[in-house]
């Protein structure tokens, strides 16, 4: 009902218990700074290097390498609409992929200085950008 005040999500009634089932190394070797699923079983890595890999979480292989742009480390990533990928950075940019063609389609720039440290995809081809000062910048995004 609309207007109608939320509840919050009662604890869960039972111990929640988890089964180890796979391991993916980090090819570089350094910190993994992010991941997040995305569709068809596609799993998106980032490194302390600025590169992130789409895993095959099927086969356990890896299926492409997005080269960092000169941005240095990957911060935060989140899959959107179609495949598209946002990629935030340590400067405060968020490059958008392109998954299946692995070219970039849209560089936004920092809004202010400091780490995406976080993005999530919205509604109506919107992207929430979060960074290391505390602001949220709401970006709406649009398809020639």
């Amino acid at each position: 009902m609309p207007g109608a005040p939320r509840t919050a999500t009662p604890p869960l009634s039972r111990p929640v218990t988890g089964t180890l089932t796979a391991t993916l190394p980090n090819p570089a070797s350094g910190p993994v700074t992010s991941v997040a699923f995305g569709p068809g079983g596609t799993l998106a890595v980032a490194d302390d290097n600025g590169s992130t890999y789409l895993w095959d979480t099927t086969t356990r292989k890896i299926t492409a390498t997005l080269p960092a742009p000169g941005i240095g480390s990957v911060t935060s990533l989140a899959f959107g609409p179609g495949g598209t990928l946002a990629v935030g950075d340590a400067t405060g940019g968020t490059n958008l992929w392109d998954t299946t063609t692995r070219n970039i389609t849209a560089t936004l720039p920092a809004p202010a200085s400091g780490p995406a440290t976080s993005l999530a995809f919205g509604p109506g081809g919107t992207l929430a950008v979060g960074d290391n000062n505390g602001s949220v910048y709401l970006w709406r995004l649009y398809t020639p």
